[in-house]
């Protein structure tokens, strides 16, 4: 059957997810905001997509993914999305990133990490008993080099890096060995050096205003400083819902989106983060259980590929957003406004959970 109509839904699971839904609802909730009211709505339809997608998937019978034509069918459906975007999407915010549809826009490079993590799961389903030869490696390298570098040239920062933790996570949980990691570290040390020559100015002061906080603290580093100041002035316990200076007076910029634990810090406060910290650990630990249940390799490295997708999107973001890591420009899951990468993250639990009960397909 397509359809296990005898399903059990993980209702622990679901429960949490929607409890750090419930908290983005709370971060964009229009009162005493600057921000639009068609924002919260327009959040909360896509978290119920999110919820619906998350349902309907993990009933299905996935199966087929397993099949070696749907992974590379999904992949060149996504660089052909990234690739459009040079011809078809609009400048936005100094970017071409997003394919706009009236009031609803749509970021394909969400798409391209889910299909990087199918191929990838799919290619070393077999090949993880072969990754002692470096080939193997490059040839995983060439499939990933040409979304991130697509993506790079948009030019979105994040994303690519999101991306790169997507692959070299991925194999990593395929088992390569330390000389191998040990060059790979070295090419990109090397990748880097010359990658830095292409950037966009506005990266490279992003850059330099990480290393140099205070160096132009009203122009590249204003909004690094602003979210510290959110969350230095959240204190223990917030200065209440509703009631953040910095965010609801729009003295953060983005803070629906780049900056959103920024603002959430300065609301909840130490104790409001104890409790998000909490529910994401939760969140991965169960995912981790999920891995650890896995008999069948091809779903062990997928849920491995969503794990990685999830904790580099949490580590970047928050990373950015206390200046431990330069900005740029990356989601919160569940909690950062967004469609695209909301309904994608849902899609991705959605086929975890329905992996789950065909490990041995």
């Amino acid at each position: 059957m397509f359809i296990n109509t005898t399903r059990k839904i993980d209702f622990h699971f679901l429960f949490l997810i929607c409890i750090l839904f419930c908290i983005s609802l709370i971060v964009l909730h229009p009162v005493l905001d600057t921000l639009s009211p068609e924002l919260f709505y327009k959040q909360l339809v896509f978290a119920f997509i999110s919820l619906f997608l998350i349902l309907l998937l993990s009933r299905l019978n996935l199966s087929f993914l397993g099949g070696g034509f749907i992974p590379v069918l999904g992949y060149v459906f996504s660089i052909l999305l990234l690739a459009s975007l040079f011809l078809f999407a609009p400048l936005t915010s100094g970017t071409y990133s997003w394919f706009n549809f009236g009031v609803i826009g749509f970021q394909p490079v969400e798409v391209a990490k889910l299909a990087l993590i199918i191929v990838l799961a799919k290619y070393f389903e077999n090949r993880h008993i072969y990754i002692k030869h470096y080939r193997y490696i490059i040839l995983s390298g060439l499939i990933f080099v040409v979304p991130f570098f697509l993506t790079y040239l948009q030019p979105d920062l994040g994303s690519a890096i999101s991306l790169l933790c997507i692959w070299f996570g991925m194999i990593l949980a395929a088992g390569v060995s330390p000389k191998h990691i040990i060059i790979l570290i070295l090419s990109g040390v090397i990748v880097s050096a010359i990658g830095w020559q292409f950037l966009a100015p506005y990266q490279k002061d992003r850059i330099y205003t990480f290393l140099d906080p205070l160096s132009d603290i009203q122009n590249t580093g204003y909004n690094i400083n602003q979210s510290k100041i959110a969350i230095g002035s959240g204190g223990l316990f917030g200065t209440g819902i509703g009631d953040g200076t910095q965010s609801r007076l729009g003295f953060l910029p983005t803070h629906e989106t780049d900056f959103v634990f920024a603002a959430f810090a300065e609301e909840w406060g130490f104790v409001g983060v104890l409790l998000l910290f909490s529910l994401f650990g939760l969140f991965f630990y169960r995912m981790y259980k999920f891995v650890e249940n896995s008999t069948n390799n091809f779903i062990k490295l997928f849920t491995t590929g969503v794990i990685i997708y999830f904790m580099s999107h949490f580590v970047i973001h928050i990373g950015t957003n206390i200046g431990l890591l330069p900005v740029t420009g990356i989601t919160l899951p569940f909690l950062s406004y967004g469609g695209s990468h909301i309904v994608i993250e849902g899609i991705m639990i959605g086929m975890v959970l329905g992996m789950q009960k065909n490990n041995n397909y």
